[in-house]
C-alpha cells in the first residue's frame, strides 16, 4: 500500500514574519547620546541658579519659620551669604546628571517608540498620542534609576547648613559620607519620589512637545511629515518650552517631596548643631558656686524658637534649679506648649541626657516631647 502524504495548508494572508525594527538604530542611539548629553549641560548652566533657589525653598522644615519668604528672597539672601558662585553650588554633579539624564531619556524613548512601532502599530506612519504619552512614561521611569543618586548628592549640596562656618563638603566628600552612613541603597534615597516626578514628568514633556509640535503641522498650508526637523528653530523652541512648563507644573508636589526626602538629614543636621551651640551658649550663664559644675540646655519649640536655660545653685536649698528646669519654665512662661528637640551641655565627656523629672513632667503636661542631644565641650 502507498503511503499516503498529508500536507497541511496554512491559508493566512497575513505576513508570518516577526517585527522588524528600522535600520540604523546604532546611529540613532549614537545622536541621542551625544546630543542629549550637550544638551543637558547646556541647559544645566543655565537652569542651575534657579534649581538651587527651588531646593532651598523645598526644603524649608514645616515647623519651624521659612528661612525664605519666596524666591527673590531666597536669590537675594544667597547671593548676600555666599555671592553668585554660591547658587553654582555642586553643579559639577548635575552637570554629570544633566548629561546622563538627557542621553538616558532619549535613547529609551526612541527605543521605546520603535518598540511599538514594530509589535503595536506595524501598519501606521504615526502613532497616536497615547502611545506617545506611554513612551515618555516609560522612558522616565527607566531614567529615574539612573537619576536618583546625582539628585541626592546635588540637593545635599545646594542647601546650606545653618549655624556652620566649616566649608561645605564637595560631591566626592558626600558621595563617601552617603556610603559610609547608608550604604549602596543609600544613594536611592527618595527614589519613590523621583520615579513618581520622572514618569509623570516623563510622559507630560514628551506629550507636551509632540502635542505643540503636531499643532504647529497642521497649522501649516503644507502638510509636512511628523519629523521635528520639519519644524522650524523657534517653533521647536516654543514646543520645548511647552515641555518644560508642563513637566514641572504638573507633578511639582512630587519633586519638593523628592528635595524634602533626600535633604532631610541636612536639615536635622543643621538643627543639632544650632541647638548645640546654644545650649553650650548658655552654660557660659551657670550660677554654680558650690559644685563649680556647670550646664547649659536648650529647647527648641513647635514654633522653632531656641529658649535656652543654665543650672543656678541655690544655697537655702540642696540642689537647685537644673538647666533643663530653667530653659523649660521659661518656654513655659511664655505660653509654649509643644517642643521638638532639646541639647545639654556640660563641662564632662560623653555629656549628660536631660534631667530625668524634667523630662517626665514634659511628657505629661505636654505630650510632645522630640529628640535629644548632648552638647558637651
Amino acid at each position: 500500500m502507498a503511503a499516503a502524504e498529508h500536507v497541511l495548508a496554512i491559508d493566512n494572508e497575513e505576513s508570518m514574519e516577526l517585527p522588524v525594527l528600522p535600520p540604523n538604530q546604532g546611529f540613532e542611539a549614537f545622536k541621542d547620546i551625544i546630543f542629549g548629553s550637550a544638551a543637558g549641560m547646556a541647559g544645566k548652566v543655565i537652569e542651575y541658579p534657579f534649581d538651587t533657589v527651588k531646593v532651598r525653598l523645598q526644603s524649608q522644615p514645616a515647623h519651624i519659620p521659612l528661612r525664605y519668604q519666596g524666591p527673590l528672597d531666597c536669590f537675594r539672601q544667597s547671593i548676600q551669604a555666599e555671592g553668585l558662585r554660591g547658587l553654582y553650588r555642586g553643579i559639577s554633579a548635575p552637570m554629570a546628571g544633566a548629561a546622563i539624564e538627557n542621553s538616558c531619556l532619549f535613547f529609551s524613548y526612541r527605543i521605546i517608540q520603535d518598540v511599538l512601532k514594530a509589535t503595536c502599530y506595524p501598519t501606521v506612519d504615526s502613532m497616536p498620542f497615547s502611545a506617545l504619552l506611554f513612551s515618555g512614561a516609560a522612558s522616565g521611569s527607566i531614567t529615574s534609576l539612573a537619576l536618583t543618586p546625582i539628585e541626592l548628592v546635588k540637593c545635599k549640596m545646594q542647601v546650606p547648613l545653618e549655624a556652620s562656618s566649616s566649608k561645605m563638603p564637595g560631591p566626592l566628600t558626600l558621595v563617601a559620607a552617603i556610603f559610609r552612613q547608608d550604604g549602596i541603597l543609600g544613594f536611592w534615597r527618595g527614589q519613590m519620589g523621583t520615579l513618581i516626578r520622572e514618569t509623570g514628568g516623563g510622559a507630560a514633556w514628551f506629550g507636551g512637545y509632540e502635542g505643540v509640535s503636531a499643532f504647529f503641522r497642521k497649522s501649516r498650508s503644507t502638510p509636512s511629515p511628523r519629523d521635528s526637523e520639519s519644524l522650524p528653530i523657534y517653533q521647536q523652541m516654543i514646543a520645548g518650552a511647552a515641555a518644560g512648563i508642563s513637566y514641572n507644573f504638573l507633578f511639582y508636589p512630587a519633586d519638593t517631596v523628592k528635595s524634602r526626602m533626600q535633604t532631610e538629614d541636612i536639615n536635622n543636621a543643621g538643627t543639632r548643631e544650632t541647638l548645640s551651640s546654644k545650649a553650650i551658649g548658655a552654660k557660659a550663664n551657670a550660677y554654680c558656686p558650690y559644685s563649680k559644675f556647670r550646664v547649659g540646655a536648650c529647647l527648641l519649640t513647635k514654633t522653632g524658637e531656641y529658649i535656652a536655660g543654665a543650672n543656678v545653685e541655690n544655697a537655702a536649698y540642696p540642689v537647685g534649679s537644673c538647666a533643663e528646669r530653667v530653659a523649660f519654665g521659661t518656654a513655659v512662661a511664655a505660653g509654649h506648649q509643644d517642643f521638638k528637640a532639646i541639647a545639654v551641655a556640660t563641662d564632662i565627656t560623653p555629656g549628660a541626657s536631660p534631667c530625668g523629672p524634667v523630662l517626665l513632667v514634659a511628657l505629661i503636661r505636654i505630650g510632645s516631647f522630640g529628640r535629644q542631644f548632648n552638647a558637651s565641650r
